[in-house]
C-alpha cells in the first residue's frame, strides 16, 4: 500500500503537533550533562551519563478528548518551525562510523558521485553532514520506552496494555535521536520528478517496526510502516518535503531496516537505490554488530538469481524438450541404418 504525503502537509508541523501526552512511568531526571556530539564515533565508548535523560510524564497521564498519544510527553509549545530546514549542496560527507544517539537526522536521496544515492542527512551537529546508512547506527536507549495505553486507538501497535515498547517520537525531543526522511537536496531535485518514494522492503529484527503519523485531531494514527507485514510499503515524498514520524520498537536488539528510495526523473527515467537502516534497540544492546548487520544481502542476491534463472530455466526447459525429441529422432535414425545394415548382410548371405 502507498501513502502519499505532501509537501503542504509535511512541511508544516502543524499537521504533526501531537495535542496529547502518553500515560508512561517517568524515568528519573538526570542533571543536565555536559553538551556532546549527537553522534559519536563508533570507537568511543557510549558514555550513558553524557547523555541528557528523556523527561517523561509521571503515571497519571493527560488526555484530549479521550485520547492518548503515544509520544513521550505532551507538547509545551508551537513546533510548526521544526521542519522548515535549507539543505545546500555544499554540505560535506562523511565516511566516518558514528553512533547518533540524540538529535535530528534525516534519510534522503542525493546525488554522490553521480548517482541517486539514499543517505542520511545528520542535523545534529554545528552543521549538517551526509553519511552513508552502512556508517551508521541509530541508537535507541531505555529513556525511549512508553507504556502502551488502554485504548483502542493503538491496538495497531500489536501489543497488550501495559506493555513497554521504545518510541521515537515525531516532535523533536531533548536526548534522543529524531529520525525523519527529506526530499529537499538540491541535487535529487534537479533529478527528480514530482517526488521520491520511500519503499520498505525487509525488516530483520527481535521484535516489531513500525512508523506512524498522528496529526493532533480526533483522527486515527496513519501507519506508515509496519513490519509485520509481508508485502513491500511505500511512501511517496513530493519534492521539497521534509516529514517526521513516530517509530515504535516492540523488543530490544539490533535491528536492520531494508529502504529503497526511487523516483521517476523529469525525462521519464527511474532512478532508485536500496540501503539498509540500523537500529540499535535497547540501552543493554551492543551497537557494534550493528554495523555489520545487512541479512539481506544473501537474499537479496537469492531472489535476483531466482529472477534471473527464471526466463532461463524456461528456455533451459525448451531446451532439453528439445534434446529429448532429437535424441529420439537421432535414435530412430541410428535404429533404421542398422536395421538396413542387417538386411542387407543377411542379403549377402543369401
Amino acid at each position: 500500500m502507498a501513502h502519499r504525503l505532501l509537501a503542504a502537509a509535511t512541511s508544516s508541523a502543524a499537521a504533526l503537533v501531537v495535542s496529547a501526552g502518553l500515560l508512561a512511568p517517568a524515568a528519573p531526571a538526570a542533571p543536565a550533562a555536559a553538551a556532546v556530539p549527537a553522534s559519536v564515533p563508533a570507537s568511543a565508548p557510549a558514555a550513558s551519563s553524557a547523555r541528557q535523560a528523556l523527561s517523561l510524564p509521571g503515571a497519571g497521564s493527560t488526555t484530549t478528548a479521550g485520547r492518548h498519544a503515544l509520544v513521550p510527553g505532551a507538547l509545551s509549545q508551537d513546533k510548526k518551525d521544526d521542519l522548515e530546514q535549507t539543505v545546500s549542496d555544499s554540505e560535506p560527507a562523511s565516511t566516518d562510523q558514528v553512533l547518533f544517539h540524540q538529535g535530528h537526522l534525516d534519510i534522503g536521496p542525493r546525488i554522490a558521485d553521480g548517482r541517486w544515492t539514499l543517505q542520511i542527512r545528520d542535523d545534529s551537529g554545528d552543521k549538517p553532514v551526509w553519511r552513508r546508512l552502512s556508517d551508521t547506527v541509530v541508537l535507541v536507549k531505555d529513556e525511549t520506552r512508553l507504556t502502551v495505553p488502554e485504548d483502542e486507538t493503538y491496538r495497531f501497535i500489536g501489543q497488550p496494555p501495559g506493555t513497554s515498547v521504545y518510541v521515537l517520537p515525531q516532535t523533536e525531543k531533548q536526548g534522543v535521536p529524531w529520525p525523519g526522511w527529506n526530499t529537499q537536496s538540491p541535487g535529487a531535485l534537479k533529478t527528480m520528478g514530482k517526488g521520491a518514494d520511500f519503499t520498505l522492503d525487509r525488516v530483520s529484527g527481535p521484535g516489531d517496526v513500525l512508523m506512524y503519523l498522528e496529526n493532533g485531531t480526533l483522527e486515527k494514527p496513519q501507519v506508515l510502516w509496519d513490519s509485520r507485514k509481508k508485502e513491500r510499503q511505500n511512501i511517496f515524498a513530493e519534492a521539497n518535503s521534509h516529514t517526521h514520524a513516530n517509530w515504535v520498537f516492540t523488543k530490544p536488539g539490533v535491528y536492520a531496516l531494508q529502504v529503497t528510495s526511487s523516483a521517476k526523473t523529469k525525462d521519464g527515467k527511474t532512478v532508485k537505490d536500496t540501503q539498509v537502516l540500523r537500529f540499535a534497540v535497547g540501552s543493554a544492546t551492543d551497537p557494534a554488530p550493528g554495523f555489520a548487520a545487512d541479512p539481506f544481502h544473501g537474499q537479496a542476491q537469492a531472489a535476483d538469481s531466482e529472477q534471473a534463472e527464471t526466463v532461463p530455466a524456461t528456455a533451459v526447459a525448451w531446451a532439453v524438450a528439445g534434446s529429448v525429441v532429437l535424441l529420439v529422432g537421432a535414435a530412430v535414425v541410428v535404429g533404421v541404418r542398422r536395421r538396413r545394415r542387417l538386411l542387407e548382410a543377411e542379403e549377402g548371405r543369401s
